[in-house]
């Protein structure tokens, strides 16, 4: 049976995740200043809008597990984290995004080719 994903499952994980090296480093906003969304998609796991509001929205049509859901969430706070020090650039994963993701999958085991 596939996870029942919400907003605000999604919000309790992002709280979780905050609370945790390299993420508690990075003065991340709190989950209330994050719009979360679930869609249905079928091409992408997660998404970070990039613009004046921040949001996260998670797939349910191919995330179903926790695992899936805290790493597609993990992922996107890096993003989220460029888009506050406006580093991200032109390129969606470059460098600096690729060393903060080793820093985020040696913390919490994740997969770095998955991740």
């Amino acid at each position: 049976m596939p996870l029942p994903i919400t907003p605000e499952r999604c919000a309790a994980i992002y709280d979780a995740l905050r609370a945790f090296p390299p993420y508690s480093g990075w003065a991340l906003p709190e989950s209330d200043a994050i719009e979360f969304h679930v869609s249905k998609r079928t091409d992408i796991y997660g998404q970070y809008h990039y613009g004046a509001d921040h949001a996260i929205t998670v797939s349910s049509s191919l995330v179903g597990h926790w695992g899936t859901l805290t790493e597609t969430i993990a992922h996107e706070m890096i993003h989220l984290h460029q888009s506050i020090r406006n580093t991200q650039g032109r390129a969606e994963h470059n460098r600096e995004w690729t060393r903060l993701a080793r820093q985020v999958c040696r913390m919490f085991g994740f997969d770095e080719r998955r991740f």
